[in-house]
């Protein structure tokens, strides 16, 4: 269907110019309504990412991240609390896995898109790629000892992180995070992989 354009101007000419600025006040009114949603959306996004990352980065939860690093790969990943139990390894046990349960927290809001994904990424990117080998040994420890608590969120952001391209100087064209102080550490976002060989590692190593 073809709409002559005489139709069209008689069409505006019914309009008084009044009534062009009632319209006009009105599209305004709608963007800056608009704008002011996502804005106040985006603020309570990060409310949210505020409070987990407090906690993140709270002593208690950083000591829980350190006995996971210091013990998973070493195989000293402490055995189910007893009554009777080494009260070191229980408290071991406890400390890795509130460290956990506070980074299952932030891959939940993350999946769900509670949290900024980018300011999750450009905090926690790193850290939990350091982190997700012994991570899995985590969970392969815990269903070995029957624990059916599985983490779901936890993986889906590990799994979100392998995914991430990261744009940082320490990723550029595969190099390793010289910033977590480890060469064995290598990265494997997924602009690093794709400049990865498999016989030579990262490219500049």
């Amino acid at each position: 269907m073809q709409v002559h354009p005489e139709l069209i101007w008689q069409f505006l000419g019914k309009f008084s110019p009044s009534d062009y600025i009632a319209i006009l006040a009105l599209i305004i009114a709608l963007g800056v309504g608009a704008y002011t949603v996502r804005t106040e959306l985006f603020m309570a996004k990060m409310a949210t990412y505020q409070r987990v990352h407090e906690q993140l980065i709270s002593k208690e939860v950083a000591s829980g991240r350190r006995e996971l690093l210091t013990r998973a790969s070493k195989g000293l990943l402490p055995p189910l609390p007893q009554p009777d139990g080494n009260p070191e390894d229980t408290e071991a046990w406890d400390s890795i896995n509130q460290a956990m349960a506070w980074y299952d927290t932030l891959g939940s809001y993350y999946l769900k898109r509670q949290v900024p994904r980018k300011v999750v990424m450009a905090a926690w990117y790193h850290p939990l790629t350091a982190a997700q080998d012994d991570i899995y040994r985590l969970l392969d420890h815990r269903n070995n000892l029957g624990i059916s608590q599985p983490w779901s969120s936890l993986r889906e952001l590990l799994t979100a992180t392998k995914e991430h391209h990261c744009t940082c100087t320490a990723c550029e064209a595969g190099v390793t995070k010289k910033q977590q102080l480890n060469p064995n550490i290598r990265c494997d976002c997924a602009s690093c992989q794709e400049t990865r060989s498999p016989e030579t590692g990262p490219t500049g190593e």
